[in-house]
């Protein structure tokens, strides 16, 4: 797979002709953005499905290496050909979203690498790139791929030494689009509230962490009971809360109610 690089080198040369003045900086519409747009045409598209097949199938493979190599070729084609819009707020110069699943999935092979830093990075021109392209939060598409730029972002921040406010404000905002997505009592606003929790706990916000783990309880148990695997993860979880703060009977309660769930 290495000798496909200087094939691929020697390619953006003509995709950059092919891309025409797409490579210039512009300022995106957030109205145009929601819009199909097809970008690409001939030997380019073949090219972009190409790199996208190959870098799925590596990372399928676990060969990281490979698939950031294929990423890698696939985020410099697309920069090529989408330019760089600006972001209407700030008028800064941004990625487009529609390279924001690419720099997501990069994100996710550089931290199997354990490379964390860069990893960070990724995420971050991620989530700029769905905000400059497509609005914030409230008033952009609720999407799964935001929901988990948010979470994954705020997991690589939370691998810092001290606990970070920016942690929370992650885990808030993907709490908020996983209600807007499934709705406030669902399943699937399950793992954002146990994120929240733990954010919470990280700075001490007691009272918070506790309101959302008894959220997240009551929803397991109505979807799936009292002694559900599922279920005994937040048993769990406010046993822990419990001992933080010195509430010990309630720790050793919800400890008890963790053991009669099968494993």
């Amino acid at each position: 797979w290495q000798a496909a690089a200087a094939e691929a080198q020697s390619r953006l040369v003509a995709i950059g002709m092919a891309a025409g003045g797409a490579a210039e900086t512009r300022r995106l519409d957030p109205g145009v953005a929601k819009e199909p747009v097809r970008y690409f045409q001939g030997e380019l598209e073949d090219l972009v499905n190409k790199h996208r097949q190959d870098a799925a199938v590596a990372f399928g493979e676990r060969k990281y290496v490979k698939a950031e190599f294929y990423l890698r070729q696939l985020e410099a084609i697309l920069q090529r050909a989408l330019g760089r819009p600006r972001d209407p707020a700030s008028g800064a110069a941004v990625d487009h979203h529609d390279l924001a699943p690419v720099l997501y999935r990069l994100g996710q092979t550089l931290a199997h690498q354990g490379r964390y830093m860069e990893e960070e990075q990724c995420l971050r021109r991620a989530l700029r790139a769905l905000e400059g392209g497509l609005g914030e939060d409230d008033r952009a598409p609720a999407t799964m791929l935001r929901y988990r730029v948010l979470h994954e972002l705020a997991d690589a921040v939370a691998r810092q030494d001290e606990p970070t406010e920016e942690v929370l404000r992650l885990a808030r905002r993907g709490l908020h689009l996983a209600e807007r997505m499934h709705g406030p009592t669902s399943e699937g606003v399950g793992d954002a509230l146990l994120r929240a929790a733990s954010a919470a706990a990280r700075l001490a916000l007691w009272a918070e962490a506790e309101g959302h783990l008894k959220r997240c309880l009551h929803i397991m148990c109505v979807a799936h009971g009292e002694w559900h695997p599922l279920t005994g993860r937040v048993y769990v979880a406010l046993a822990q809360l419990m001992k933080k703060v010195g509430r010990f009977e309630k720790s050793r309660r919800y400890e008890q109610l963790y053991r009669r769930c099968p494993a």
